[in-house]
């Protein structure tokens, strides 16, 4: 697992921007805004845009997982795969997925307080990932006052993409809360900057409850 000072800054600032409204629900199977834990500030899909803007070149998928402190036992969220599309000559293309050494297309990861929603630069703890029969196991249980945040390498977007979306086989069991979603950045080896200079939100799902077999979800597929 990869957690270079660049991956720092990026968790801390996709933490702080999930504040937008919704503009259509997605997700996958118990997909619903009632889902949401209450400390998001993001309790509904939102979908900003579908490729960087213009003059930027890259994006990454991300993941945010909690347990739902709200009902008592153990929750788990296993991942087969997250893989991050764009769509190219009406053409969907792999952009980053099952490349990565883990095999699952998880690149980066970390967690931050839940309370409040993932802030203080002090606070970000980093996560040991189960990685098992080329899946990746979180006992999001073990840790129900964290946000645990991970993701897919940063991408390239293709000049001739029409638009990008993220989709991940999963498979969720008790308490097990899941958002995914994707951000743009300037390009793909800038370090985080303020004010949204080098990186800016994408798109996210409704918040997805325990599903208790692998389901494929999704975010930003219009």
């Amino acid at each position: 697992m990869i957690r270079a000072k660049k991956t720092f800054y990026f968790l801390l600032l996709v933490c702080l921007i999930l504040n937008y409204s919704s503009v259509f629900a997605e997700g996958g199977p118990d997909a619903l805004p009632g889902n949401a834990p209450p400390e998001s500030p993001a309790p509904a899909s939102f979908y900003d845009r579908g490729l960087p803007p213009e003059g930027w070149k890259s994006g990454t998928l991300w993941i945010i997982a909690v347990h739902d402190t709200r009902k008592g036992g153990d929750s788990y969220l296993e991942i087969d795969w997250a893989r991050f599309y764009c769509m190219v000559n009406g053409q969907p293309v792999v952009m980053s997925g099952e490349i990565s050494d883990n095999k699952t297309g998880i690149y980066w990861s970390g967690s931050w307080p839940k309370t409040p929603w993932c802030q203080g630069t002090e606070e970000r703890s980093d996560m040991m990932i189960d990685f098992t029969g080329e899946t990746a196991l979180l006992p999001l249980h073990e840790w129900p006052d964290r946000v645990w945040h991970f993701g897919s390498k940063r991408i390239i977007v293709p000049d001739d993409a029409s638009r990008c979306y993220s989709e991940a086989r999963i498979r969720l069991s008790g308490n097990a809360l899941v958002q995914l979603g994707a951000d743009f950045w300037i390009d793909d080896k800038s370090e985080w900057c303020p004010d949204h200079k080098c990186n800016i939100s994408g798109f996210g799902s409704d918040w997805i409850g325990a599903t208790d077999e692998w389901v494929v979800i999704g975010a930003g597929r219009r």
